[in-house]
This record gives C-alpha cells, structure tokens and sequence, in this order.
C-alpha cells in the first residue's frame, strides 16, 4: 500500500539586504527631500508664469551677430575654413536689338495640296532661287508664318499682314468659250464654222 505522501517543508530564506552606509543613505533622503522641494514649488507657481515666454523657442533670444563662430569655423565643412564672399557679377550691359527688317516679300508659288495622316501641306516653289518647300500650319518662311493650308489656298501672315496662294490661279482672261451673254459654249468649234449647234 502507499503510504500518504508528506508535504515537503517550505524553506524560509531571509532576504538580507546589504548595509548601506549613513552617508549614502542621508544622500538619498536630501536628494528626495529636495526633489519634492522643486515640485512642490512648481505646483505653487502663478498660471502666469508657467505659460513660460511667447516663443518656445529659446534660441530666438541669441542674437544671430554673436554667432559668428558658426560662420567662420563651419562645421561640417572638412577644412574648417570659411567659404569664399560670393563673386557678384556686374549687370550685362542691355544691347538694343536692331530694328525689325520688314519680311522680305515672298514669291512663293502654290503647287500642291498634300493631305496625309499627320495633317495637310502645302507643295511650294520659291520663284526667286527655284526651290521647292514643303509647310503647314504653323511654320515660318522668311518671315511670314503659315496660317492655314486647305484644299483651296494656304494662308501666310505676317505683322498683321495677310497673303492667301489659291492653289488655282484665276485665268486674267475668260476661257476662249464664254461668250459676252454669260452662256458658255458646250462644245468647241472642231471645224471652224464659228456657230453653235
């Protein structure tokens, strides 16, 4: 049979705390004492001067000229030297531009309307070197910018100035068949008989 188990007996140690010297311990209470002392006398103070300054900042009050340590030693700076003044440079003198030439007048000739994914250009020939351009809307031409380029005509403008190339030039006289009526002959005369049918 089993016999009933024993409880196992508790040990008691008791805690021995070193011996602290009367001087430290005299240290600690007027340490204690006096730390209660300033927060005592910090709960007493008026609400007025516990609001502290205006600026929380407390380098606002250092005036900046007595930092000139700062300026002449920097600190980050590895030689430790101050940088050189910067160099300011004298104004450029103002040149006036030359007065504006008027465009020269252009001689340019229509040929052709181009139309292509990227938007309409105009085919022209310069009739005073012989040499053919290509330009659309938007792009200069000794002096005159390109209005518009359409079917019809493209527009070229300069200081206010507007010139239109029709990309069919009116004939100065009638065709041959007008007739003064204003009725237009149908069919030309093959044979030379000078009437009409």
């Amino acid at each position: 049979m089993m016999s009933p188990r024993r409880p196992i007996p508790l040990v008691r140690r008791r805690l021995r705390l070193p011996a602290v010297s009367p001087v430290l311990a005299a240290a600690f209470r007027t340490a204690l004492v006096m730390g209660w002392a300033g927060f005592a006398a910090a709960q007493e103070m008026p609400a007025s001067e516990a609001a502290g300054s205006p600026n929380p900042n407390p380098l606002s009050a250092i005036d900046p000229a007595s930092l000139t340590g700062f300026r002449d030693r920097p600190l980050f700076s590895p030689s430790r030297t101050r940088p050189p003044d910067p160099v300011t440079e004298p104004a450029p003198d103002v040149v006036e531009p030359p007065a504006e030439q008027p465009p020269e007048p252009v001689t340019l000739q229509l040929l052709g309307v181009i139309g292509s994914p990227d938007g309409v250009s105009a085919l022209v020939r310069d009739e005073s070197d012989d040499t053919r351009h290509v330009l659309r809307a938007g792009d200069s031409f000794r002096g005159w910018s390109v209005v518009s380029v359409d079917g019809q005509a493209m527009v070229l403008e300069s200081d206010g100035e507007t010139m239109r190339l029709p990309t069919f030039k009116p004939s100065e006289k009638g065709p041959e068949g007008d007739r003064p009526d204003g009725e237009t002959e149908l069919m030309p005369d093959l044979e030379g008989s000078g009437t009409t049918p």
